[in-house]
């Protein structure tokens, strides 16, 4: 679907605050994927298509102008595993600041 959309930059934004609203519903999910991603070691499948599909919207926003050309997958790892700390310190107040921290995020992304 993301890879559908003629705006890359968004299907970015709309991919990644689909899987931190994963985050939000389900805390073990959390864990499971934050593991997997920074380890490199299970959920293979979802991890190696999430990290293919944004890949790809990287490589079509990129030279498009709207996403840093520095920006690498290796960054949305960065921010998944980030944003588990995110909503462990924020407590009751988990999807306000899952919903600034991913808006502050994709400013910095920005070219």
């Amino acid at each position: 679907m993301a890879l559908h959309d003629p705006d890359p930059a968004r299907a970015l934004r709309i991919l990644t605050r689909t899987l931190c609203s994963y985050h939000l519903r389900d805390r073990g999910f959390t864990r499971a994927y934050v593991a997997a991603t920074v380890s490199r070691r299970g959920l293979t499948h979802e991890r190696r298509e999430a990290e293919r599909v944004i890949g790809v919207l990287l490589a079509r926003a990129q030279p498009a102008g709207p996403i840093r050309a520095d920006l690498t997958v290796v960054d949305f790892r960065l921010l998944i595993a980030a944003h588990h700390g995110v909503i462990a310190a924020a407590g009751p107040n988990a999807a306000v600041a899952s919903h600034r921290y991913l808006t502050l995020m994709f400013r910095s992304f920005q070219a």
